[in-house]
């Protein structure tokens, strides 16, 4: 054997001292050994150097979490009670293929997993702080609830749906027991109109400006009138605060009407408004929105009648529900106050997912109530066109009711 030079000697002790450590898998050895025949002496020890350090976290069990919280503890953190929670376990473990263990790091639970999406959506914390608390990696929180997420969004067909016919005229009595707003048998019975079945409120409709980091590149676009960047968030709801159809991605500069004329809905609405309202049922919407014969706004308030000041009332009373659902939507996933990603796209994934959780938590009676004393998207601009004439015959009847 060679006489080596002081510096080889002290390395290669070195070396020996990380083989002896058990911690290092045998990868980590394979690649030091090839390294260490590759590079020349003076770069050794910056090899040795940047080997990968243990970052120490408290270990946590969250299976105690589980059982010792009670519900209203679970639900401060998780924005769920417990049994809500084993309910949603269950409809995404459905969706999932679950992975046999081959070695290297352990997998971990779903249940878990879930759990860390949920603290991340409801709490808004930093994906450093979840990963601390919940002994993950970085990296690994980050996976874990874009992929959970994902999964809650491919459930939107079975919890976000439009009703259908038998639905609908539920929901009609509910408004109208709710709300008081006329709608339902407008037309008398000898009446010759008839044949114009636009009877019942089925829904609200408006939109919501969610807080975003944007691409610097596209600043101007997501910018809306409190100079704040955010994408909007269009939603359907029913008197029971459920979703019936959200439409999420347009930038929060586009006007409401633009986003319904251009969202699948209307889409839908202006090609054949049958398939979706059955002839006699219509939405209530603010005056940004066009009035339809299936959307009814409120009269401008510039030389109305009495009689359609009242009916301004009561159709604003109908429609602050859509305010409610919002309110609620943003009071229990914090992290609607300000989602910062760094795509676009995944900013939506997220808003979607929290409309989906909305949904879902209200069909397992998890209500949150919260309080909303005032819009958060008030609609200062007023829908500039042509106005459908069934449309305003249809409200111009409702207000007679009255």
């Amino acid at each position: 054997m060679s006489i080596l030079s002081n510096n080889s000697m002290w390395m290669n002790a070195l070396l020996e001292e990380f083989c002896i450590d058990d911690t290092l898998t045998t990868s980590v050895h394979i690649v030091m050994h090839f390294l260490l025949k590759a590079v020349p002496e003076w770069t050794k020890f910056i090899v040795l150097q940047k080997q990968r350090k243990c970052h120490f976290r408290m270990p946590l069990c969250y299976e105690e979490w589980i059982t010792n919280y009670l519900d209203t503890d679970f639900f401060i953190h998780f924005r769920m009670i417990k049994s809500t929670y084993f309910k949603l376990t269950t409809a995404i473990g459905k969706e999932l293929t679950v992975k046999k263990y081959r070695g290297g790091f352990e997998i971990i639970p779903l249940e878990k997993e879930i759990l860390i999406t949920l603290w991340y959506l409801a709490k808004g914390e930093t994906l450093v702080s979840i990963s601390d608390r919940f002994n993950v990696s970085v990296s690994k929180a980050f996976y874990i609830t874009m992929k959970i997420i994902k999964v809650i969004c491919s459930l939107m067909p079975i919890y976000i749906k439009w009703p259908n016919a038998e639905d609908c005229e539920q929901i009609a009595n509910d408004f109208q027991q709710r709300c008081n707003y006329p709608g339902k048998d407008i037309f008398k019975p000898h009446s010759n109109q008839r044949n114009m079945l636009f009877l019942d409120v089925i829904g609200a409709i408006d939109g919501c400006h969610i807080t975003c980091k944007i691409p610097k590149e596209q600043h101007d676009s997501y910018q809306d009138r409190k100079f704040c960047h955010s994408i909007t968030l269009q939603g359907v709801c029913i008197s029971s605060r459920l979703f019936t159809n959200i439409s999420v991605g347009y930038p929060g500069s586009v006007h409401d009407a633009r986003i319904l004329r251009e969202s699948d809905l209307g889409k839908i609405c202006e090609t054949n408004c049958f398939n979706l309202f059955y002839g006699r049922y219509h939405l209530v919407g603010d005056s940004a929105y066009p009035l339809r014969s299936w959307l009814i706004t409120p009269y401008r308030n510039t030389g109305i009648m009495p009689l359609q000041r009242k009916h301004n009332y009561a159709h604003s009373v109908t429609r602050v529900v859509i305010e409610n659902t919002f309110g609620m939507l943003k009071g229990r996933w914090r992290i609607l106050n300000f989602v910062n990603v760094y795509t676009i796209e995944k900013a939506i994934d997220i808003i979607t997912a929290c409309c989906i959780l909305h949904n879902f938590c209200l069909l397992t009676c998890d209500i949150y109530e919260v309080d909303v004393t005032s819009s958060e998207h008030d609609s200062c601009d007023t829908y500039i066109g042509r106005r459908d004439r069934e449309g305003a015959r249809k409200r111009d009847l409702i207000s007679q009711t009255l």
